[in-house]
């Protein structure tokens, strides 16, 4: 008789707790996705205001789509630094600054 409710009352009990732990862990890769897009989003901001302020507000529509395309911050910061060397727009992108 014990033995029934325990089997009755484990199982369920083990559903719940790995139940929790899915959702938890599903929670900080969400967060986790979440903060790396903003990050993204900053950083993107941040290298368009200095190719602005370097090479004129009026930026070609090709800058912003290049931006768009950067999946990894790496890239970006890439190019911030590429920004000090660069003698045009042009060069920022290319692999030579790079």
């Amino acid at each position: 008789m014990l033995s029934e409710r325990l089997n009755k009352i484990w199982p369920n009990h083990w559903m719940q707790q790995g139940i929790q732990q899915g959702l938890e862990q599903g929670i900080k890769k969400g967060i986790k996705k979440g903060i790396q897009q903003c990050e993204r989003r900053a950083e993107r901001r941040l290298l368009h205001n200095m190719l602005q302020h370097r090479f004129g507000s009026q930026l070609p529509p090709w800058v912003d789509k290049r931006l768009q395309q950067a999946s990894i911050i790496a890239q970006l910061e890439s190019w911030s630094l590429a920004i000090l060397n660069a003698q045009t727009l042009q060069d920022v992108f290319d692999e030579y600054y790079n």
